[in-house]
């Protein structure tokens, strides 16, 4: 029983707890902005978050299969590291996760069907291939992500509203993405793997980041400059929360020019976390 606890447990850390928190919000947030309250009385809905959840809780699965060396290095505490689960275990996990997330999807409808199956290929590949290609596998992330905006309000009609939600997130999340490189540089110039960060280094990198981030903010805030195309239901609302995940992105990027330690910078890769939580709350209520 206790061995079977540790891999549940197991499990559930290369799952990522909090990022299974921003899949299964951001998988929701489309259908909330279409539907309001509405969607969680519809079926179709929570198949289409638990699908979208199940993906990525995959993705990130398979992504400590193959980053295994590495993480000795960048990660040690991680569970494959520590023999806490089995890489066998994380695979079967991995295909187990990704089947039910490709039948849930088809309940729906086809074209869930294709996004989910689609991504579920991509993100294996991204793990196995693309994250070592630099630039590119930034940019398949904030893809797959911002996309999952979108996927989750497949059990209605589209509506371009969901373009702006879609479009932060894609910003947001490549730039958190290239953050993320910028922790793990130790580990990935031991394993050969060229990042941004590698490639010109640290500072120049959070030089980028900053701008990618500015961008964010600027495309955060954007809505409210064009009231008439885009109503809010509560603007000011939208306001303050919107101010809430400037504010904290802000504070992480000055934070990351005063110190460029791995544990610095996993510290505001996960205040990044809590902004673009903020942020995607900003446009369900806004």
């Amino acid at each position: 029983m206790t061995r079977v606890f540790q891999q549940v447990n197991g499990l559930w850390s290369l799952a990522r707890p909090s990022n299974v928190l921003l899949f299964i919000f951001a998988n929701a947030l489309g259908g909330i902005i279409l539907q309001g309250s509405t969607a969680f009385s519809d079926d179709g809905f929570w198949m289409l978050v638990l699908s979208g959840t199940l993906v990525g809780a995959a993705a990130n699965i398979i992504n400590d299969v193959f980053d295994i060396e590495i993480d000795r290095i960048n990660k040690p505490l991680r569970p494959l590291v520590l023999g806490e689960i089995s890489e066998s275990v994380a695979i079967y996990a991995w295909a187990i996760f990704n089947s039910l997330a490709v039948l849930l999807s088809f309940s729906v409808s086809f074209a869930a069907f294709a996004i989910a199956f689609f991504s579920a290929i991509l993100l294996y590949v991204y793990s196995r291939w693309m994250k070592r290609v630099i630039v590119l596998g930034n940019l398949v992330v904030a893809l797959v992500v911002s996309a999952s905006i979108c996927f989750g309000a497949l059990f209605t009609d589209f509506h371009s509203k969901l373009l702006f939600p879609a479009g932060l997130t894609f910003i947001a999340v490549f730039a958190r993405e290239i953050l993320k490189d910028a922790e793990d540089i130790i580990g990935d110039r031991a394993g050969g793997i060229e990042t941004l960060p590698t490639r010109i280094g640290i500072k120049k990198a959070l030089f980028i980041i900053a701008f990618i981030q500015g961008l964010a903010i600027l495309w955060a805030i954007s809505p409210l400059m064009i009231l008439d195309t885009y109503p809010l239901k509560r603007p000011f609302l939208y306001a303050i929360l919107i101010f809430i995940f400037a504010g904290i992105t802000l504070y992480g990027t000055f934070q990351s020019f005063g110190s460029h330690t791995p544990q610095t910078l996993h510290q505001i890769n996960n205040l990044q976390k809590i902004a673009f939580l903020f942020a995607l709350l900003s446009f369900a209520v806004g």
